[in-house]
């Protein structure tokens, strides 16, 4: 009988050589699968002779993503991410990793998962399992090893203690991923796609949101505002000195210090007066101190050394502990355990350091009698062990990073297993008139675990002898004003103590939280390694904070996460089932989303006290001209001009015109400010404004009935007229649930739209914020009798809606809307039709006044904006589009308008051909 097969994935090919280095020992044969290797030896596992394959993973090997109609930004609105349907497939990159696993799997019976021993790594297993036991047929037996180091010892013991994998902690990560991925997509897409419109500056920002990251950001931003809302306060004190032995030492006064100068000058006037008879010692005070040894190490602890002492990031930290760990010099670095269980040997582990040049004679003199086992600490996390040093490791055998993380987390070991370094305080006590004070010294005895630990220091200060009742002079009395100071910002070392106490992220991932702000542009470390936020992280703190108490719920505050946390740990102890929990979690953020619409103004003000957003850009820019055209109500609108430097290397810079209304006039715009015209120089041209030339037209559009400006590009010659209206938002069209349907296609004679040729379209697509845009093939020779043709079939369609005393009444009214405001006309319109008919029928008349005036040009449909089935008899129409984008060409330039109405012209023509 042949012997049994035995398929053991490891979760990085690092790991997955020091198992075969350790098991295999000098009978492995290697080859190469799908371009990963794997290894192959004879072994013997729980008394059955086997066949071991050996290969590595590299993390996850599966993801969980939403479906492909819900990954266009802008064809799915956020909130529906909450309950869209997601997919599990092989994570990018590892598709070769997936079908290697499936090609051994047919060829194994039984099935070792060598994953980390966290939660990470189990759910890992879970994704190994699901794609070997596909492949399998289900037949494989599966296997857990549990390790925490990458000894021959550990890794033996492992094979003989092999259990099933816990699919509960899998369940926790899982949970995590779903509520991260659908929480964090909702928010991210929601706020990026509103603020890259509104403020030109985060135009090339993803503004995200992570239910980690934002407590995160939030305790930076806090202390940030904490140092800028800081007030000094005076204060005053009294410093004294005494000269003894040839020292001049500082006595602080007892009081230490009072915000009151009056009372400071009394008291120290009555010390002055006194102290030409000297002070009397009136105490001599002597105690026992101890320095205690340091806690064993865990993950958040050596991260913050690391931080603090070594000046490295807990990111690169935990990369360079991973990489030792990998070959095999320290236990497994990812543990929340600060103390050892009585089953290990630590003994023995201190024997292993004997050997060190560096450390070896301190190994010497404990392993002599200053041996002492390790403190316990409160965290245990039944996993793995605190981190320590498995391996003798030689400076010249790791890299520089490498070498100061085992340097250590070796010391740190020692420090444990030494002595507590032992001393004594002395204080002594002067007083004159009736004022205290006093000086305090320090005698090391004994520097037991310091000898080995050169992270922490004891002073000593010995102080002379000093006898009660003994009268001593003053060399020195000074009144002293100082001020109180703020707080340091955050360091990472800081932060991580911060998140662990407020349970925000776990060991594995707190250093993750924090490269990810720093990542997103919402922190950065300034000269001393302090974190400092950002403009936009202050921003969106302070944003979330305005409606926090009105709503209950603050999103930069650690409650909804630490309350996550929670949730996941009840999981992984089986205490919760994960779909309760991802049932109550989302049902919370969908809470948190609907607060953050309902209070979107609030969070804009917040931005835009940090952000120039467009108003304000225009309304910055010098006046070219005052007057120079007029809004939709009558009001004059001023031309202004700045400059915009292209954000990519060699870009042009751009001219943008703003029409604007004057200081002193009140209209019905509610920004204030309406867009004209926007150009691309091309080159450095001669003539005002780089050759184009804007003069004020008598027409106004019939759409958004502002008047138009004409455009003359001089190099060119050509003509362009545009309404000086902004044009509105397609988001104020659409209403719930609508889906914006992209369609590629070329223009005439297959060339891109380029963006000078259509200034207007251009604004569009900007607003949209669409990465290309291309139009519809047109009609190759459009005629105008199109025009008419269109027109007829729409006035035959309205004639059907009203009597005809009713449309030749509201066509006259449209016809003439340059002569009235827009709201003004609405009023007619309504009164002539009724509040029901009329915002319906209004646009229509409105395209067909359009239509009717365009006497040479060609229409043609651009873009489908699809808004459901409705038509204005709510019947259902053929093609179901409810908002055209139609363009048209009047002379050389080229206009277009957006359209909202419930029927696209293909469908109210069929409708009146079929009368």
């Amino acid at each position: 009988m042949p012997p049994i097969r035995v398929l053991n994935v490891a979760e990085k090919p690092s790991v997955a050589r020091e198992i075969t280095r350790h098991l295999g020992g000098a009978n492995v044969q290697r080859r190469q699968n799908h371009g990963a290797w794997v290894a192959e030896f004879p072994f013997t596992l729980q008394q059955t002779p086997c066949k071991m394959l050996v290969t590595a993973v590299r993390g996850h090997l599966l993801e969980v993503d939403f479906t492909s109609q819900y990954k266009s930004w802008q064809e799915s609105d956020p909130v529906c991410l909450f309950q869209a349907p997601v997919e599990r497939k092989a994570n990018k990159g590892c598709e070769d990793l997936a079908l290697m696993l499936q090609d051994l799997a047919r060829q194994c019976q039984w099935l070792v998962l060598w994953l980390d021993c966290d939660r990470e790594g189990e759910a890992i297993c879970f994704e190994v399992m699901e794609t070997c036991q596909q492949a399998a047929g289900g037949r494989l037996r599966v296997l857990r090893a549990v390790f925490s180091a990458l000894t021959h010892q550990d890794l033996s013991t492992a094979c003989q203690m092999l259990r099933a994998p816990d699919r509960r902690m899998a369940d926790a990560v899982e949970a995590r991923q779903l509520f991260d991925l659908r929480a964090g997509s909702a928010f991210t897409r929601w706020m990026s796609l509103r603020y890259q419109e509104m403020f030109p500056e985060l135009r090339a920002e993803t503004v995200s949101y992570g239910p980690c990251q934002f407590p995160t950001l939030g305790f930076v931003v806090e202390r940030f505002l904490r140092i800028q809302r800081f007030v000094p306060e005076p204060f005053w004190t009294i410093k004294a000195e005494v000269q003894r032995e040839g020292r001049n030492l500082p006595f602080n006064w007892r009081r230490f210090r009072l915000f009151d100068r009056l009372a400071t000058l009394a008291l120290f006037e009555m010390v002055v007066e006194e102290s030409p008879r000297g002070a009397l010692v009136v105490n001599v005070f002597e105690e026992p101190k101890t320095r205690w040894r340091p806690l064993p190490l865990n993950t958040v602890e050596m991260t913050k050394l690391a931080a603090s002492k070594l000046r490295m990031s807990p990111q690169r930290c935990m990369q360079v502990a991973e990489a030792i760990y990998q070959q095999g010099f320290i236990s497994y670095p990812r543990t929340e355990t600060d103390r050892f269980q009585s089953t290990i040997d630590v003994r023995g582990l201190v024997q292993v350091q004997a050997g060190s040049s560096v450390w070896g004679a301190y190994v010497g003199s404990l392993l002599a009698g200053r041996f002492t086992s390790p403190r316990a600490g409160p965290h245990d996390d039944h996993a793995h062990p605190p981190i320590h040093p498995v391996r003798c490791c030689e400076r010249g055998e790791l890299g520089p990073e490498e070498w100061s993380v085992y340097e250590l987390v070796t010391r740190h070991f020692l420090a444990c297993c030494s002595p507590d370094a032992r001393g004594s305080r002395t204080e002594v006590e002067i007083s004159c008139a009736g004022e205290s004070f006093v000086k305090a010294g320090v005698v090391v005895r004994d520097r037991g675990w310091l000898d080995v630990y050169p992270y922490s220091n004891w002073v000593e200060d010995v102080l002379p002898q000093f006898q009660v009742n003994e009268v001593v002079a003053f060399s020195a009395l000074e009144m002293v004003e100082s001020s109180t100071q703020p707080p340091q910002l955050l360091s990472e070392a800081e932060l991580i103590g911060i998140m662990d106490r407020e349970k925000i992220g776990t060991d594995a991932t707190m250093h993750d939280h924090i490269q990810k702000i720093q990542t997103r542009t919402y922190a950065t470390k300034n000269a001393d390694g302090r974190l400092e936020p950002s403009r936009l992280g202050i921003a969106l703190v302070e944003g979330y904070q305005r409606f926090a108490v009105e709503e209950g719920m603050d999103l930069s505050k650690p409650v909804l996460r630490a309350s996550m946390e929670r949730g996941m740990e009840a999981i992984a102890a089986g205490r919760l089932g994960r779909e309760d929990f991802l049932r109550e979690a989302l049902d919370v953020a969908q809470r948190c989303y609907a607060a953050l619409e309902r209070n979107a103004p609030a969070l804009d003000a917040a931005l835009g006290q940090h952000f120039t957003g467009r108003n304000e850009l225009g309304r910055r820019a010098p006046i070219l001209q005052p007057g120079f055209s007029q809004c939709r109500c009558g009001a004059p609108l001023d031309l202004r001009c700045h400059q915009e430097v292209g954000e990519g290397e060699g870009e042009d810079e751009r001219e943008q015109l703003e029409l604007e209304a004057g200081p002193e006039e009140e209209h019905e715009e509610v920004e204030g400010l309406v867009r004209g015209a926007e150009m691309e120089e091309e080159g450095e041209e001669e003539g005002p404004l780089f050759g184009k030339v804007l003069t004020p037209f008598a027409h106004r559009c019939p759409i958004c009935n502002f008047q138009v400006v004409h455009v003359r590009n001089q190099e060119t010659a050509k003509d362009h007229k545009l309404p000086t209206g902004r044009p509105a938002y397609p988001q104020a069209y659409l209403p719930v649930g609508a889906r914006i349907l992209p369609v590629r296609s070329q223009a005439e004679g297959g060339s891109q739209l380029r963006r000078r040729h259509s200034l207007h379209l251009w604004r569009l697509w900007r607003l949209l914020q669409w990465q290309a845009f291309e139009l519809l093939p047109g009609p190759e020779e459009p005629e105008s009798s199109a025009v008419r043709a269109q027109a007829a079939s729409l006035r035959a369609y309205l004639k059907d809606q009203m009597p005809e005393d009713e449309f030749r009444t509201v066509h006259a009214l449209v016809c003439a809307s340059g002569e009235v405001s827009a709201p003004e006309l609405q009023q007619r319109v309504h009164e002539v039709l009724g509040a029901e008919k009329a915002p319906e029928l209004l646009t229509l008349f409105q395209l067909l006044c359009f239509l009717e005036n365009v006497s040479a040009g060609r229409v043609w449909i651009s873009l489908v904006l699809d808004m459901g089935p409705r038509c204005p008899d709510n019947s259902p129409p053929p093609r179901g589009p409810s908002m055209v984008l139609f363009t048209y060409a009047d002379g050389a330039g080229t206009l277009v308008f957006l359209l909202s109405f419930w029927c696209a012209l293909p469908v109210l023509k069929s409708k009146a051909e079929g009368r």
